[in-house]
Order: C-alpha cells, then sequence, then structure tokens
C-alpha cells in the first residue's frame, strides 16, 4: 500500500468513525484513485455513501469491490439493497440469488429474497425461501410470522380458486405458526364457512377479534356465520 494511499485510508476510518460520512467518502475515494485494486477502499467507499443515502454511488463503489474480490458475501448483500432503493429489482434479484449458488443455507439472503418475493406477490417463492430460513432458524420469531403470513397469503388464494384441500393444509399450518395474528384466523374462519363447519368457523372468527376486535372483516364474517348457523337449527 502506497503511504498516500494509507494516509487517505486512515483519516477515512477516522472520518467515519466520527460520523463526517461527507469527509470519509473524500478521503476513501483518494484512496480508490491511489490504488484501486483495494477492496477495502472501494467498500468503505460504498458505506460512506451509504450513511448518506447516496445509492447510485453505493452501487457503483461496491461493484469496484466486488471487482476486487469476487467471492464477497458481504458486497452482494450490500449490492442488493443498493438497487432495491435504486429500483433495479432484477439487479437485487440476481445478486442475491448469486449467493446461494456458492452457499445455499445464507440466512440473511434466504430471509432477504423471501421479503423480495413476498412485497412483489411472489407468494410460493417467499415461502419457499423462508421454510428453508425456519428449517435452519427453527426459533426465529420474525421467520414465523413471515412464514405464516405468506401461507394465509397462498391458502386464501386457494381458498379463493376453490382449492379447498390445499386451501385448509396452509390456513391451518399458518395459525399454529403465528395463532395471535387475527387475520390468519378470518382466513381460516372463511374456509369453515365455505365447508358448512358453522360452529368452528364462528370459534375461529371469535379467535381473531380476541386478538383485534377492531377487525371489521372478521366481524363482518361473524354475523354471516351467526346468520347462517342460527338458519340452520
Amino acid at each position: 500500500m502506497s503511504e498516500l494511499a494509507e494516509q487517505y485510508y486512515q483519516e477515512g476510518i477516522k472520518a467515519l468513525q466520527g460520523g463526517v460520512f461527507p469527509m470519509a467518502q473524500e478521503m476513501f475515494s483518494k484512496a480508490t484513485k491511489e490504488l484501486p485494486s483495494r477492496f477495502e477502499f472501494w467498500n468503505l467507499l460504498g458505506i460512506s455513501h451509504q450513511f448518506q443515502k447516496q445509492w447510485k454511488q453505493c452501487d457503483q463503489a461496491w461493484r469496484e469491490a466486488l471487482r476486487c474480490k469476487p467471492d464477497s458475501v458481504d458486497i452482494k448483500l450490500n449490492l442488493g439493497i443498493a438497487n432495491i432503493a435504486l429500483g433495479n429489482e432484477s439487479d437485487a434479484e440476481s445478486f442475491w440469488l448469486s449467493i446461494l449458488n456458492t452457499d445455499p443455507n445464507h440466512i440473511q439472503t434466504l430471509i432477504n429474497l423471501g421479503l423480495f418475493y413476498r412485497e412483489r406477490d411472489r407468494n410460493q417463492e417467499a415461502h419457499d425461501f423462508w421454510e428453508r430460513g425456519l428449517e435452519l432458524m427453527p426459533q426465529n420469531a420474525k421467520l414465523k410470522e413471515w412464514f405464516a403470513d405468506v401461507k394465509g397469503a397462498l391458502g386464501w388464494k386457494y381458498l379463493s380458486n376453490e382449492s379447498s384441500d390445499k386451501a385448509e393444509t396452509l390456513l391451518k399450518q399458518a395459525v399454529i405458526l403465528d395463532p395471535e395474528y387475527d387475520v390468519l384466523w378470518r382466513y381460516l374462519a372463511e374456509w369453515h364457512l365455505r365447508k358448512s363447519e358453522f360452529n368452528a368457523a364462528e370459534k375461529a372468527c371469535t379467535k381473531g377479534l380476541t386478538i383485534n376486535p377492531e377487525n371489521e372483516d372478521l366481524k363482518r364474517l361473524l354475523k354471516t356465520v351467526l346468520q347462517m348457523n342460527g338458519g340452520t337449527k
């Protein structure tokens, strides 16, 4: 490392630690000009831009870092985040998927891809990535919630498409995973109602309303269930 590059590097670290991000950016940028093959310079330059939400510059710096160190998982994760912010969804997806090519059990990537697909209603893909994640971290509470949510979304879709058996499996699994999510009880109550299982539908509605008394969908559904149940007596 040249003495001047080392000087810029150390000054950049000091500025970064002190929260003086424009100064850090300037120093790391100078360091990359002195020694453009150093991974650390490009990585920290990207981080300096990240703190300032300068996502285009983040992307540029981290792509250079990746050229210096093509197997860096952290850089690929960061490039995914930067490209989501830039609206380059296919690039973000590609960076994260490339991590799984070499490490199929990388938990943060599985989580990120699940969130990426869930936000875009690509629910089966989200389900599959979170399923893998939960196998690796079965006690992760957030993963359980997300996995339950996407199971509920898939179950509701199958219910809407009259695929009752698939809906049943997914919805019952969902409420076991996250019994404190009122929306899932609403979905399950609807499934019971369509099966003319009025007492079970009423119990599911009541459970959901116990969790969230303000859920208007559950209130309307319970009213319907009670009317239909009364009509059968």
